[in-house]
């Protein structure tokens, strides 16, 4: 149980935690506003002032899961100075955090293409775990856009578009791999670290 080592104000974090902790374990099925509330250690109502229904807590969830992704990303940022390897190692941290959270991030990808579908992101009143997980979405593949942005040269219509064919190219490839990665049709060769890994078959994406 987490307990209810939480500072005043602090709640709604520690209800993220206990729920990606929950999904971890035992699966994004076994999430409920009473499973949090045991896990932290306060009142089964207690969610309730942070999360509508059980439809919030999952988009807040995936949101969270976006942010602790970003959070890797950005240690990759503040790390690195040359573009090339500051993307390649975006690439490293993406994988190995989806491999390593395989039910978070199929959970974030599943209440990202519900929102998509439903519509929810555009209509006027948006729920803040709409626009937390909307939010919180875009911002790996924003730091991917600037480290290519950053070994682009110039300013014109064609070099802006392509920033963002290998962004998006780049973002494809690490989120497929991953996919398959995690369900076991791709294995990184036993002695071969995942950047060594992904540098290989990147080799002609401009990686």
């Amino acid at each position: 149980m987490a307990g209810n080592n939480y500072h005043h104000g602090d709640l709604k974090s520690a209800l993220l935690s206990a729920a990606r902790e929950i999904v971890g374990s035992k699966g994004a099925d076994a999430l409920s506003l009473r499973s949090i509330a045991a896990e932290v250690g306060v009142s089964h109502m207690a969610p309730y002032a942070h999360f509508k229904n059980k439809k919030a807590l999952m988009q807040s969830v995936a949101g969270f899961g976006f942010s602790g992704l970003a959070e890797q990303l950005q240690k990759v940022k503040d790390d690195t100075i040359e573009p090339s390897e500051q993307v390649l190692l975006y690439g490293v941290q993406y994988v190995e955090y989806a491999v390593a959270n395989p039910q978070l991030y199929r959970l974030m990808l599943n209440q990202m293409h519900q929102i998509i579908e439903s519509g929810d992101a555009k209509s006027q009143d948006v729920p803040d775990s709409v626009k937390e997980l909307a939010e919180g979405s875009k911002k790996p593949y924003i730091l991917l856009r600037d480290a290519f942005a950053r070994s682009k040269q110039g300013d014109s219509v064609e070099a802006k578009i392509q920033v963002k064919a290998s962004a998006q190219g780049a973002w494809a490839m690490v989120h497929g791999l991953s996919l398959l990665m995690i369900d076991d049709h791709i294995r990184i060769p036993e002695g071969m670290d995942t950047r060594t890994y992904l540098a290989m078959a990147a080799v002609q994406k401009d990686f």
